[in-house]
């Protein structure tokens, strides 16, 4: 299985660099992964050993034509480090992993912070069409920041998802409450252990997986055995 990786990476401060960078060391023993990232050069020399790094405007050339088949994975936090991830994920539906429930700081970052308040209106529409004038009243003309965690803005890049991992309970009522349906495919699954060890063989990866010498790992199913503590995936 091939799959287009998403995330930030250091030096790009961010959790979920860091992240990403240990999950990255136990996937990438079992299947081919190239990363797509921003503008600049990670600094993990293993990184450039173990995969292909392509900046993420690769995904657009001709129009997404001709594009070998990937599945994608994306990361997605609340903050700007993640702007070309927000976009790609509404061009090329993949897993997104929502490492927050909310992203209204985000969205309201990308559109205001741009001077693109009619993009930021036509978001609220899509979320809380109902109540738009309410809350622009709240955080357009009294700037109140607080009440941005009452509208999280997350329908939008779910809706967009074929599947969406998050990582405790708190964040799949979260998401369940804005877009998934009740009666809709879910799961729990470990993550990967705080501490990995890039150099580990194929054969060792795939004994730590749970998976069989003879066994080919389907999908993201691999992720079902890395680690004690639980996230949750829906799949649409």
């Amino acid at each position: 299985m091939k799959i287009a990786y998403f995330s930030p990476l250091n030096p790009i401060k961010s959790g979920v660099s860091d992240y990403s960078e240990e999950l990255l060391e136990y996937l990438g023993g079992y299947g081919r992964i190239d990363l797509f990232i921003d503008d600049y050069k990670p600094t993990s020399s293993w990184i450039y050993e173990h995969f292909n790094v392509y900046n993420y405007r690769r995904i657009f050339e001709n129009h997404g034509k001709n594009r070998p088949r990937r599945q994608h994975l994306t990361n997605i936090g609340n903050n700007d480090n993640h702007s070309y991830i927000y976009s790609v994920c509404q061009q090329y539906p993949g897993v997104v992993v929502l490492h927050e429930p909310m992203l209204h700081h985000f969205v309201f970052s990308q559109t205001v912070g741009n001077n693109r308040i009619r993009d930021y209106l036509r978001e609220l529409d899509y979320c809380y069409k109902s109540e738009r004038s309410q809350i622009v009243k709240v955080t357009l003309e009294e700037r109140d920041e607080n009440s941005w965690y009452d509208y999280p803005l997350v329908d939008r890049i779910v809706d967009s998802s074929l599947g969406v991992i998050v990582h405790s309970e708190y964040a799949k009522a979260k998401v369940m409450d804005r877009s998934i349906p009740a009666s809709g495919s879910r799961r729990s699954c470990p993550l990967g252990p705080q501490k990995a060890d890039h150099e580990r063989s194929p054969e060792l990866i795939r004994e730590i997986l749970g998976f069989r010498p003879d066994e080919v790992p389907h999908r993201l199913d691999g992720l079902h055995q890395l680690q004690p503590k639980r996230i949750d995936v829906f799949l649409r």
